[in-house]
Order: structure tokens, then sequence, then C-alpha cells
């Protein structure tokens, strides 16, 4: 997902909470970046699209510090942005 950490909106250290969870949100293991391709989707957006348990977390991270920084960024990331998230899939196939 973008990245989202506030040292760009904040001074630093102002929002240390909110900045944890948007750092933890950019170090989700499992992305697709920009114009590729990866676990079976394409990403054809100009930001990183992440896994939708890191999505996850990161909501709840937001809700739980609920200040005015992690509201800026959630109503940011989840509602006009409105990033998208990927899933892991399984096929069952026939042998």
């Amino acid at each position: 997902a973008p990245q989202l950490c506030l040292h760009r909106t904040f001074p630093p250290g102002e929002h240390r909470d909110t900045d944890r969870c948007c750092r933890d949100h950019d170090h989700c293991q499992h992305v697709i970046h920009p114009f590729s391709a990866r676990y079976g989707y394409r990403n054809l957006r100009w930001h990183t699209i992440s896994h939708c348990d890191c999505d996850r977390r990161l909501k709840e991270c937001l809700l739980r510090v609920n200040d005015t920084a992690s509201r800026v960024v959630g109503q940011a990331f989840f509602n006009v942005i409105q990033v998208p998230c990927f899933e892991f899939t399984f096929r069952e196939e026939c042998v």
C-alpha cells in the first residue's frame, strides 16, 4: 500500500503509535509492487497493494490508537484512496 508512515506528515515522534501502525503495515510480508504480477494477481496501480490480513491489522491498530493522526490515516487509506488488498485462494485440483 502507499507508504503511510507519518514522518512525511507529522513531526517525528509526535504520533508514535500511529506511526508504528503504518510502519508495521509498510513491512507486510506479502505485497504486489506497482505494475507487477505476483501470487496470480496483476497490480496495475501506482502503489503497492498488500495482503488483506496486513490491511486488517492496520485498520485494527489505527482503531486502537484512536487519535487525530490515526483517524486521518485511516480515512485516507480506507475511505478516500480505497486501497485494495488481495487474498490467497486455494484451488482444488483433481489428479
